[in-house]
């Protein structure tokens, strides 16, 4: 006997095949059965005539790990039929959410430039760590980029390297500088939600050749955009 029949579906199976009108049963969880099951009892009999099933959907780029603090069910996207999503394609995640890898970027000595040397460090560091590195610092205190544990722990680090953020040197604060915008803006340009997330740190020794900081916002309306942006520096030695 079977838990859960569901009768007269346009199946879709993932194989490239057109899609086909049948029957499909379900036992413990797992699909028992496909195919004209009309003459199987079911404890559970559901008409999808005129209904489309298909197996659960892959998502192979998500972010959805930063909502699940807020709405732990994720109903929107088992609605839309995802049952698998890929997380941390960009490089970051919030969970678990740690910063015990800050603690490691401050202690760690290849981080530590000797007085005289040369050295740049760049990256995606997901921290807005100043106040006008994002849109509304108030609103932002307790969402993961800006939280001050971060904040302050990124700034550890970069004290402890004697690094100079160089595109604060060019573009000191309060103008706001931002290196992201999040893709769910309708209209990113017009709410300008941006965060400074992409870093350019310099030694001291280099941190005078610094001639040029350019942020290639235009590249956020591309046709198929990422949310970061192109970050270049020129510098002269």
């Amino acid at each position: 006997m079977l838990d859960v029949k569901i009768e007269g579906a346009t199946v879709i199976d993932g194989t490239g095949r057109s899609g086909a009108r049948t029957d499909v049963g379900v036992r413990d969880e797992t699909i028992a059965a496909i195919g004209d099951l009309s003459r199987e009892p079911a404890g559970t009999v559901l008409n999808a005539t005129g209904r489309v099933l298909a197996p659960g959907f892959i998502d192979m780029h998500s972010h959805s790990d930063w909502r699940l603090w807020g709405n732990r069910r994720a109903e929107s996207k088992i609605r839309q039929g995802v049952t698998t999503e890929v997380v941390g394609n960009c490089g970051f995640s919030p969970a678990p959410v740690a910063t015990e890898f800050l603690d490691e970027m401050r202690a760690h000595k290849a981080l530590q430039p000797a007085t005289g040397e040369r050295a740049i460090l760049v990256g995606d560091l997901n921290i807005a760590p100043l106040e006008h590195d994002v849109w509304s610092h108030k609103q932002m205190l307790r969402v993961v980029s800006h939280t001050p544990v971060e904040c302050e722990k990124l700034v550890n680090a970069q004290t402890a390297g004697n690094w100079v953020d160089v595109m604060r040197v060019h573009t000191p604060e309060p103008a706001k500088l931002y290196t992201w915008w999040s893709y769910r803006a309708p209209d990113w340009a017009a709410a300008d939600k941006g965060r400074r997330l992409d870093h350019i740190w310099t030694s001291p020794a280099l941190a005078a050749g610094v001639a040029e900081i350019k942020i290639a916002k235009a590249y956020r309306g591309a046709t198929r955009p990422s949310d970061h942006v192109p970050v270049t520096a020129t510098i002269e030695v």
